[in-house]
């Protein structure tokens, strides 16, 4: 009996030890200025993964909270298990702030009561950090992109800086580049610069209130954490719609100034064996590169024009967006003769002058000369003139039988194989070329013997013309096949920049096993007119 009633007193008194969860709380400092940031901590002696931190966000702002941090330890045999909170926060006024009592499982912490004192330091953190905000016009089109500039300015270092964009803001904002830092002396005043750039696009017109823009953090001085805010002043921007004199089947384009420049010369000469490279280069002030298509450029007789990937980016200059692009071509003459590039024109709408305006490169003329045309279709038989000679040696009438015999023989063996032909349902296809485009495959396998591009370029210029005489689709090439034409195209026309280093990029011996496939997969069709995907596709 008396050992059961120890038992009982035992574990009530564990019990009582488990069922007692103590809450302590302590601060860093009891006496602050508004805007110091001090720490404050919460004990419970219990297992607990949620805290309610609702009585303290009336009189403080809550900066960093770390925590639940649950430990657990056994002492002479008996558990324990404390979790404890850490938070950093900074009164919102000055006076007497009480921060409240904190409950948990029917136990409570003692309130503690802040002195908290005016913050006399105002006038000096509005010199230590400040913020700007600037835009690149006020009064803009539809559409008109625009360029908004932040500065943040802080004379000493920050531990954290948050930006605070308006709840009201109209516009979508896109954040553009990096985040530039620099230094700045403002009176007498050295400031770290950091930079943020958004582009804001209006999608609808009237006038729009931005907002102020706002950063707030923390920073350190003589020991003390300390909370910063600084806001820019407002934005106002006016929005116009697009004028009613701009063209409705051109895209819409407000810029400050679009410029065009052209490699080529208005007329010059060229001969087939140059390697012509055009270079046109766009520059759009106030646009960003996205707002104008792709080149295009209708199909040119005599050349061959095959296009490369454009290069577009965007950059800031003098404070705007600027779009940039540049379009490569690479030209190739087909006939000797007078070839005219057509004018090219980009129509747009002046912001600064509100006037329409059309920049362009004008039309360029290329003589061509140096094309050999090796067109043999149809050739007409010659005509034989000969005089009626009273006597006609005997040597000669032999040789004109045994001519006419070995006409008649070779006659009846072309017969012979063309029944043949008939009765079979495939056919090899050196049987259907002639001599001469058998001759340009041979040339085209020996020009990658001896790794020769301008022989093997040539080579397949006389091969694609004995395939058009013949009526044969030479472009059912293999994908390796097709990337090892636009690549030895793209090193055509830039070799005279490193020719060596060319010739080492480019595979001879896998396009001669590649260029053999053409046998197999080549089809009684007919030709494509490009190879290549062309510039100028047909409307």
């Amino acid at each position: 009996m008396v050992m059961k009633r120890f038992t009982l007193i035992v574990l009530l008194f564990i019990f009582s030890m488990y069922s007692q969860a103590t809450v302590t709380t302590t601060v860093s400092q009891s006496i602050l200025e508004v805007n110091d940031i001090i720490q404050f901590r919460i004990k419970i002696d219990a297992k607990v993964s949620n805290l309610n931190l609702k009585p303290l966000e009336k009189d403080f702002k809550i900066y960093n909270k770390y925590g639940p941090n649950i430990s657990s330890s056994y002492i002479n045999g008996v558990g324990s298990t404390t979790t404890e909170y850490v938070l950093n926060i900074s009164p919102n006024r000055s006076g007497k702030i009480i921060i409240p009592a904190f409950t948990y499982n029917g136990e409570s912490s003692a309130p503690i009561t802040l002195d908290v004192r005016s913050a006399h330091q105002s006038n000096y953190q509005d010199e230590l950090f400040f913020l700007t905000a600037k835009i690149s016009d006020t009064s803009v089109y539809i559409d008109q992109p625009l360029l908004l500039e932040l500065k943040f300015y802080n004379a000493i270092d920050v531990q954290s800086a948050n930006l605070d964009l308006p709840s009201n803001m109209p516009f979508n904002l896109e954040q553009i580049g990096d985040l530039p830092t620099s230094t700045e002396e403002i009176n007498s005043i050295s400031y770290q610069v950091s930079t943020l750039y958004y582009q804001i696009t209006p999608q609808n017109a009237g006038q729009f209130d931005l907002g102020q823009f706002k950063i707030n953090g923390q920073y350190a001085i003589n020991r003390k954490n300390k909370i910063f805010n600084t806001e820019s002043l407002p934005i106002i921007v006016n929005v116009k719609p697009i004028p009613a004199q701009y063209p409705k089947n051109k895209p819409w384009l407000p810029a400050t100034n679009i410029q065009l420049k052209d490699n080529l010369a208005p007329s010059f000469n060229m001969t087939n064996d140059a390697n012509l490279t055009r270079v046109i280069d766009i520059q759009m002030s106030g646009l960003t590169n996205n707002y104008l298509p792709k080149l295009s450029i209708p199909a040119i007789s005599g050349l061959k024009i095959y296009s490369e990937d454009e290069i577009r980016s965007d950059k800031i200059i003098n404070n705007q967006n600027t779009g940039l692009i540049q379009a490569k071509w690479a030209i190739l003459p087909t006939q000797n003769g007078k070839v005219t590039l057509p004018e090219y024109s980009i129509t747009w709408w002046d912001v600064n002058s509100d006037q329409l305006r059309v920049s362009k490169i004008n039309q360029r003329e290329i003589n061509i000369s140096g094309v050999v045309d090796q067109n043999i279709s149809n050739p007409q038989s010659p005509v034989i003139q000969t005089e009626i000679i009273t006597k006609i040696p005997n040597w000669i009438w032999l040789t004109h039988l045994a001519l006419i015999i070995g006409w008649g023989i070779s006659f009846i063996v072309m017969k012979l194989k063309i029944n043949a032909l008939k009765n079979t349902t495939t056919h090899d296809f050196t049987n259907q070329t002639s001599q001469t485009s058998t001759l340009s495959s041979m040339s085209v396998l020996d020009a990658c013997k001896k790794q020769s591009m301008h022989k093997l370029k040539q080579a397949l210029v006389d091969f694609e013309k004995q395939c058009e005489l013949k009526n044969f689709d030479y472009s059912i090439y293999s994908q390796t096949l097709a990337e090892s034409l636009s690549l030895l195209d793209s090193l055509l026309y830039n070799q005279q920049d490193n020719q060596q280093k060319n010739i080492q990029d480019f595979d001879f011996v896998k396009f001669a096993k590649d260029f053999k496939q053409i046998k197999a997969q080549t089809k009684n069709s007919k030709q494509p007119n490009e190879t290549l995907f062309s510039l100028y596709p047909s409307d």
